[in-house]
């Protein structure tokens, strides 16, 4: 009889087990993760927290090169508007040589205009706005070295002291500067571009990975979902039998 109800006792114990384990693999299907703790699947929490940091740095490193790329563009605009108003200047200076002296009054005028424009567009002068400190060096980290950045460097152009002393010969040079610096920001602008694709990229794989990595398998879980009923029916009829058999062995005793 002491047998019969140690073996009652085991059977109601197993069934309690079995019913916590179906209850977690019920809980796994319903919210489609694996696990819900890191004591559930230690490795595989490591694994998703190792991407998910990953994912979190490179979405500080796409904020910096949004940033960057933005300045590169800011700069490529206004280096296209200084070379449009030093093609007007250089115009200018060319229709002057073929006025008479008296009528180049207005023409200085234009030039005089158009030179503190032109200067204007670099620095800060009476609050006209300018890009000096925009084409400040720039370091944009795309990865841990130090090495592993892009230094966003812009060569300072000439232009700020143009008037209607100045020769053709100057303006050509300001010409040049301003194509070179137009040329640096749009370099930039393609690099950086390519980077923030490459940063997108890995983003989302790191991402789809975690998602794979906590992901339940539910074909997996379905399978196990139907073998721990199978058990707990199995138990309980085991666990009937022991009922009988104590209550068969009671009888004997009455």
């Amino acid at each position: 009889m002491i047998s019969s109800i140690s073996t009652a006792n085991n059977m109601s114990q197993l069934f309690r087990q079995q019913s916590q384990q179906l209850s977690n693999v019920m809980g796994q299907v319903a919210s489609g993760r694996r696990f819900a703790r890191p004591s559930d699947d230690f490795v595989s929490f490591m694994r998703i927290n190792r991407r998910e940091s990953d994912v979190s740095g490179r979405q500080t490193m796409q904020d910096e090169l949004v940033i960057g790329r933005q300045q590169a563009q800011i700069v490529r605009g206004v280096a296209g508007e200084a070379l449009e108003l030093l093609g007007e200047f250089r115009g200018l200076i060319e229709q002057r040589a073929n006025v008479p002296t008296a009528d180049s009054a207005a023409l200085n005028t234009r030039l005089n205009v158009l030179g503190t424009q032109i200067g204007n567009l670099i620095t800060n002068n009476n609050n006209t706005g300018g890009i000096a400190d925009i084409m400040a060096t720039r370091n944009i980290s795309t990865g841990a070295g130090a090495t592993q950045q892009i230094a966003m460097t812009f060569t300072t152009p000439t232009g700020t002291a143009l008037t209607d002393a100045t020769t053709l010969a100057d303006v050509d040079t300001a010409i040049a500067a301003w194509g070179t610096v137009s040329a640096q920001a749009g370099a930039f602008d393609t690099v950086i571009g390519r980077q923030m694709t490459i940063n997108s990229n890995i983003m989302a794989a790191n991402r789809e990975a975690a998602e794979a990595i906590g992901a339940v398998d539910e074909m997996s879980a379905m399978a196990q979902m139907a073998s721990l009923a199978v058990r707990q029916q199995a138990t309980v009829a085991m666990a009937s039998q022991a009922n009988i058999s104590q209550t068969a062995m009671l009888r004997l005793f009455a």
